[in-house]
Formats: structure tokens, sequence, C-alpha cells
């Protein structure tokens, strides 16, 4: 009997935690896209290999990397770029992506009478319009997509030379898995944790135990930190006549993965959006004591609190910086004029809080109601809502029943 006896314990993999203090470094993939391949594959009488080929997992993946919001590939798309991206052979993707193209994964169009690609779906569910976040029958709501680690490409290659369709997906769970662990925000990327039964993985991975070991130890390891819980180890019999080297086998019953840096990093966008709370704190008090009003240290944390529920709260929503700099601008011009008018007229300012709040939901009102931010807005209350369920209270606000 081995000696490392112990049990993994992993905790619920959903949260409605917004603010991640770290994010994967790697590319969009959307849940429904994963669960069509994964019904794909369990439909089919064939391998998976045999099903849907391991270099065509390997050019969609690549796609989805190298595609813009709508799912379009650059105008100066390759299957050079794709084999480069991928790190897979220029033979073996151009087959890849064929079969995508042959199996309407992928699509051409004709713009300007010159060919385009685009990836067929990603668009409809990348789409800031949709009025559903939630898909039919599920219990609870989810988040339409996740993100893939950039690091895969490392032992994509790999995965590809083996035929390996059933691993390539298998991958593709796991990093789901972390990238909604994220959102349960943690001291560091290794605290991160993935635990998976043996009975699991040798029916999704449709392989004997000493394969599944391999698939772990010589490839996943590469980008993950694998861990073995070893139960027992048996030895074999003794025999006379034995002509290979009796070997003691190891009997796993769980397996641990961990986050590692070459997938994750610090959510450099948490940062950003705490200076924008830190300066604004600042630019306010800067108003306040030029109308006369002498600003407490409550005032301060009622300030930032203001900003964060009704400002950082939607920023956090955002994937661009842009965005948020707009957002900010028109938050700060819209406070700083009402601060303004209230002086000119030699009225009190009595709650500083409640007076920014206000000012801050006025300004959202007008920013998302703007013809330029409209679709931004829509944007951050589609990916609330999937993560919530229910749509945003600055999205809802004003609207009619």
């Amino acid at each position: 009997m081995a000696s490392n006896l112990f049990t993994f314990v992993e905790h619920e993999q959903y949260s409605t935690q917004v603010h991640q203090k770290f994010k994967i470094d790697g590319f969009k993939f959307f849940q429904a896209t994963l669960d069509l391949l994964k019904n794909i594959l369990k439909s089919s009488t064939k391998q998976p290999s045999k099903t849907i080929p391991s270099s065509a997992l390997a050019a969609y993946l690549g796609a989805h990397a190298l595609c813009y919001e709508d799912g379009m590939l650059p105008a100066d798309f390759t299957i050079s770029m794709l084999a480069e991206t991928t790190g897979v052979k220029y033979d073996t993707i151009r087959k890849g992506f064929k079969w995508c193209v042959r199996n309407a994964f992928i699509t051409k169009i004709t713009i300007d009478e010159t060919i385009h690609y685009k990836i067929i779906g990603y668009s409809e569910y990348n789409n800031s319009k949709a009025e559903k976040p939630r898909y039919p029958g599920e219990a609870e709501h989810k988040l339409s997509y996740f993100r893939v680690p950039k690091a895969i490409f490392s032992i994509l290659d790999k995965l590809v030379h083996n035929k390996d369709t059933a691993g390539i997906i298998t991958l593709l769970d796991f990093c789901n898995y972390f990238s909604r662990q994220l959102m349960n925000n943690k001291e560091n990327i290794s605290d991160y944790a993935c635990v998976r039964n043996m009975s699991y993985l040798k029916s999704t991975l449709r392989r004997k135990p000493h394969q599944v070991r391999e698939y772990l130890n010589h490839i996943i390891k590469k980008i993950f930190d694998v861990e073995l819980n070893i139960v027992q180890e048996r030895k074999p019999r003794e025999r006379e006549g034995r002509k290979r080297k009796p070997v003691v086998q190891l009997v796993v019953d769980q397996v641990k993965l961990r986050l590692t840096e070459l997938c994750a990093k610090v959510n450099d966008d948490l940062k950003k959006i705490d200076e924008k709370v830190a300066n604004f704190r600042k630019n306010v008090q800067h108003f306040l004591k030029h109308a006369g009003r002498k600003v407490t240290k409550q005032d301060m944390r009622d300030i930032q609190a203001a900003f964060s529920g009704e400002i950082g709260l939607i920023m956090s929503y955002m994937e661009k910086e842009n965005d948020r700099n707009e957002l900010y601008e028109t938050a700060l011009g819209i406070v700083g004029r009402i601060i303004d008018s209230i002086a000119a007229k030699g009225k009190r300012i009595e709650s500083v809080g409640g007076l920014v709040r206000d000012a801050l939901k006025k300004a959202v009102d007008i920013w998302k109601t703007t013809d330029l931010t409209r679709g931004v807005a829509m944007d951050v209350a589609t990916r609330y809502a999937q993560e919530h369920g229910e749509y945003p209270a600055f999205y809802l606000r004003g609207r009619s029943n």
C-alpha cells in the first residue's frame, strides 16, 4: 500500500463574484460550441478521431485564437498563419482547416471580390443583443463562454500527432473549469485546482488507466501541475521462467490538476479599475473643496463606495479600456457639473455619498442611451445577465415593464 493516501477536495465551480484577481491568458471559446462538439462525438458510432479529426479541432481552435469579435478571420489570413499560431505542421493544419470548411464549422464569404473566412455561429454566441442568456432547461445561469489559454498550443501538435480528439476535448473541459474557477478569488494561481476521478477520465478519454497516466504526465503536465492520488501498489506475482521484468502497477483513483502561470496572469483590468476609483476620489475631493465643502474621511469612503457600486461594477464587465475611459469621463464630468451647480446656487451639500451616487446614476443613464455607447451598455448588461441570470439595475432603470 502506498504511503501518500489522501482525498482531493474541490470547491463549487461557479461563483457570481465579478472582480477576478487573475485571468486566463488566452482566447474566447463558447460553452455552446464545446457542447456541440461533445454531442457530435457522443452521437457518432465511430471513434472520436474518425468523427472529428484532431487536425480539424486544432484548426478550429487556431481560428478562434485569430478571429475578431464577429468571428471573421483577418483579411490577410493564410494557412501559414494558422500553422504558426497552433504549432501544428502546415500540411496537417491545412487538412484540418479544409475539414472545418467542408463540414460547415467555418464558411467562406466573398467581400469586394475577395474570399474571407468566418467561424459559423461565433457572432451569434457573442451577440450582445441576445435576450436569453440562459440555455433552455438549465437549472442555473452560466457564463456563455470561457477562455482557453494560449499555452495549449505548446502541446497541441502532440495531441494532433496522436490523433487524440478525445484528449483535446478533455483538455478544453479542463480549460473551461479553470476559467470559471477564477471567479473565486484566491491568493495564488496555484491555489486553483481541478479534481477528476480516474473512472471519469477513463470514460472521457476512452483509454486504459496507464494510457490516462501517460496523457496526464507526458502532455497535460507541460501546462498544468498534475498530482496523482495513488491508493494502491500492485506487485506482480512471482512466476518461474518470466521473460519480462516484473513491473509494479500503480492504482490511481483521483487526479488533481493545478493552474500554472503558463496559463493565467494577474488581472490588469482590475488594477486599472482600482486606479480609476482612486483618481475619481481625488477629482471629486477637488470639486468639493472648490465648492467650499469640507471633505471628511467618511465622505471619501462614501465617494469610493458610490463609484465602485455604480461605475466600477459596469467597468468590470467591459472588455476594452477605451470603453472604460469613455464611461469614466462621462461620470466625472456630470458629477463635477452638479457640484458646481449646487455651489453656484449657494446651497449646502449635506450628504456627499448620496449626491455622488445620484449623480453617477444620471451619468450612467445618459451613457447607456447615447448613440456611440448604447451598444457597449448592452454588451455589459448581457454579460452580467449571462452570469447572474438577470439584467443589472442600471440597464433596467427607466425601462417600462
